[in-house]
């Protein structure tokens, strides 16, 4: 259960990762070195926040659409991929702050729902995403 977990977090983040690459390099290519480095990018796609930043620069929000409740549970499920895969599965403070029902030092389970939820959200995303990619799709990338 862990590796599927795992997996798909990290198919959402390369995915995310290669079609800002992708967009920055067609709509902003004079700053596409700028905005598609190591040190900005990094890790930013397993991040809601830090993602959404990124995309923002492209007048886009890869997460418009979902709910409230819905991107928190990607939020949650990305956070709780570094408990699983750094922590032992033991809650810390910066996660306790996303999970409702957990406090720090306790065990974060993972059930099946769970992980089909956070993969149909993730592919949601990137189904909206692929919209973008079209020739002629609406993108306003930000002066900033």
């Amino acid at each position: 259960m862990g590796n599927a977990h795992e997996d798909v977090l990290t198919a959402f983040e390369a995915t995310l990762k290669a079609v800002h690459a992708h967009l920055v390099r067609t709509h902003l290519p004079e700053q596409a070195g700028k905005l598609t480095g190591k040190k900005i990018v990094g890790n930013a796609f397993q991040n809601v926040e830090r993602g959404r930043k990124l995309f923002a620069r492209l007048g886009l929000d890869p997460f418009e659409g979902l709910s409230d409740d819905e991107i928190a549970h990607i939020r949650l499920n990305a956070e709780k991929r570094h408990v699983l895969g750094h922590n032992l599965g033991v809650a810390d403070e910066h996660y306790a702050s996303f999970a409702e029902d957990l406090e720090p030092g306790e065990t974060v389970t993972l059930i099946g729902e769970d992980v089909r939820r956070f993969g149909a959200l993730c592919l949601n995303v990137v189904e909206r995403l692929d919209d973008s990619l079209v020739p002629g799709a609406s993108i306003t990338p930000s002066a900033a």
